[in-house]
Formats: structure tokens, C-alpha cells, sequence
């Protein structure tokens, strides 16, 4: 009787097939169900390409951070190998007191990227175009003027240099308001 009653019970969890089911009628007009799995592979390939591409410019974009704050953290310049010591330096700084300055050491105006090659009141300049120190130190042009290879001229009005340094005008023209003449 146990046994009768299992598969009684396990009988009337089967579908019947005596029944019948209220069966859908056909739609043709709808795709037929063998080409909508068609479409979802191609799905699944779009959604990983996507993902790939974010993942790419998220690695792209820390990569891009990473190196900019290295940029930041490295020294502007580096100290020429001549002018390195090895007593006393200690990271551009001499013993532990003051920063390396021209008027100590006059070598460090040489080095490329040095703002020129004379060293006035503890700073690199080039007497030979700096406008504060023209031609030596502490020798200031006037506001109208510029300093051309050590001196102090009127570029509005210098035939020699007519506008700016070096622009000479031909002979018999005169420098007015910059421009060379050309009557």
C-alpha cells in the first residue's frame, strides 16, 4: 500500500496529457523562437567589448595620474656633474644653513637652463640682455628702453636695433616708432 500511495503521489505530480492545456495558437507574425537566440550572442559580445574599453581607459587614465604626480615629485634641474662635491652637498643644499648661490659658487649660472651666465646679488642673469643689469651689475635701462648686447636703447628710435635687438635698418632709413623706414 506505501508503494501504491509513492507513485500515486508521484503519478499526479506528472502532467497529464489526457488534458489538454489551452494551447496558444501560432502568431506568425512574431520571430519564430529559433532566431532569438541569434541576437543574444552578438549582445554579450558588445557588452564585453564595452567592458574592455572601460576597463582600458581606466588604466589609461591611472596611468596618466601616476605619472604626473611622479612629474611633480622629481627635482626641477639637476646639478651639471662638475659642479657636484662630495663634502658638504647634501641635495642642493650646503651644510645645512644656506641654499647654493651664485655669489658662493659662480659654476652654477653655467648650467643649462641657468637664467644666464653672470651672477648679480646671488642670482644668474645675462648683463648682456636683462634690462636690470645691463652691461654690468645693478645698472637698470630706462622703462622705454631695452638692454642690446650690454647696453641700454631706445628701440623705438635705435636705427641698429629698430624694434628689437639686432634689427638694423638699411642705410639712409631711420627707425620711427619701431619700424624702419622705407622712403
Amino acid at each position: 500500500m506505501v508503494i501504491n500511495v509513492s507513485l500515486t503521489a508521484a503519478h499526479s505530480e506528472a502532467p497529464n496529457h489526457s488534458e489538454k492545456a489551452p494551447a496558444e495558437a501560432p502568431n506568425h507574425s512574431e520571430k519564430a523562437p529559433a532566431e532569438a537566440p541569434a541576437e543574444a550572442p552578438n549582445r554579450k559580445k558588445c557588452d564585453e567589448k564595452k567592458g574592455i574599453q572601460m576597463v582600458l581607459f581606466l588604466l589609461f587614465i591611472l596611468a596618466m595620474l601616476t605619472a604626473l604626480v611622479m612629474a611633480e615629485s622629481e627635482p626641477q634641474f639637476e646639478l651639471a656633474s662638475s659642479l657636484r662635491s662630495t663634502k658638504g652637498f647634501h641635495h642642493g643644499r650646503h651644510g645645512v644653513g644656506g641654499a647654493m648661490t651664485c655669489d658662493k659658487y659662480p659654476r652654477v649660472c653655467r648650467v643649462a637652463g641657468s637664467q644666464g651666465p653672470d651672477c648679480c646679488q646671488k642670482k644668474c642673469v645675462n648683463v648682456s640682455t636683462d634690462r636690470n643689469n645691463c652691461g654690468r651689475c645693478g645698472k637698470k635701462c630706462k622703462y622705454s628702453q631695452l638692454c642690446c648686447k650690454g647696453k641700454c636703447v631706445n628701440h623705438m628710435v635705435d636705427k641698429h636695433h629698430c624694434g628689437i635687438c639686432g634689427n638694423k635698418c638699411s642705410k639712409g632709413d631711420s627707425c620711427i616708432y619701431g619700424i624702419c623706414s622705407y622712403a
